[in-house]
């Protein structure tokens, strides 16, 4: 049942005056981190414009229903001139690692394949501290990059967490298995990241929704877990179809963590 809305865009005198969107929400402590990404542009804009100001930030609560407390400035900006992370950064994924620091996860994009092909997804990371940062882009990103596998594939939509294994990574494929299928990858130290193998199939693999005709169908985006006595026990996602027809929630059980369901 909708409640409330936790954050919007708050006027052009902010970095994150548009678009808030691609939320990651943390129990950190005694509070609750959500991690977003939002874009400052002018009222109509050129898509140019606005994909060009995407960065990262976070809002701090103590309840789940706010209100919750923004910075005044991003958590990551955009990188320098012929940087990997150049044009764009966004789609956060952050862990409290068990040493006591912090990571976010981050997805960035290049100018060079951005003015060839509106770029190639690759991901990041950045450590601090302290919760609130300042966080400190690790200097050989980025550290995930399917183009390795084939010039034109990527990712996006990470999801990346730790456990007594390791790290483990959950996202969105854009073409090493198919575009509407998931990845999934491990780590020892966060850092350096093993092959890809399937992590989850297209929609219509577990769904009984017949073919609905609208553009992306059958495929999974933005994947969160659930975490149960620090056992994933649910995946979300977002998907075009449902009773709207339209972006829509939907929810798996994760019956076996090891296997590729």
């Amino acid at each position: 049942m909708f409640t409330d809305i936790a954050l919007a865009g708050r006027g052009l005198e902010f970095w994150d005056a548009c678009t808030v969107h691609n939320p990651t929400i943390h129990r950190v402590a005694d509070q609750y981190a959500l991690f977003y990404m939002a874009n400052r542009f002018e009222p109509c804009a050129d898509r140019e414009q606005a994909i060009r100001s995407k960065r990262i930030g976070v809002a701090l609560s103590n309840s789940l229903y706010g209100p919750w407390k923004r910075m005044d400035f991003p958590l990551i900006d955009a990188g320098s001139p012929d940087s990997w992370d150049e044009i764009l950064v966004s789609n956060p994924s952050f862990v409290e690692d068990r040493n006591g620091s912090f990571k976010l996860y981050y997805k960035g994009v290049d100018r060079i394949s951005w003015e060839k092909s509106h770029g190639n997804r690759k991901y990041g990371v950045a450590t601090a501290g302290k919760l609130e940062g300042p966080y400190t882009k690790y200097a050989a990103n980025p550290i995930i990059d399917l183009s390795v596998y084939g010039e034109s594939y990527e990712c996006e939509d990470a999801f990346i967490w730790q456990d007594v294994e390791g790290y483990h990574a959950i996202m969105r494929d854009m073409g090493l298995f198919g575009d509407r299928y998931g990845i999934y990858m491990r780590s020892h130290d966060g850092i350096a990241w093993g092959d890809p193998q399937v992590g989850y199939r297209p929609s219509t693999s577990y769904t009984r929704e017949p073919p609905n005709g609208l553009s992306r169908e059958g495929r999974f985006e933005r994947p969160q877990i659930l975490f149960r006595d620090s056992k994933p026990t649910h995946l979300f996602v977002a998907f075009r179809g449902g009773e709207s027809l339209g972006s829509t929630a939907a929810v798996l059980e994760i019956r076996n963590s090891d296997s590729d369901e």
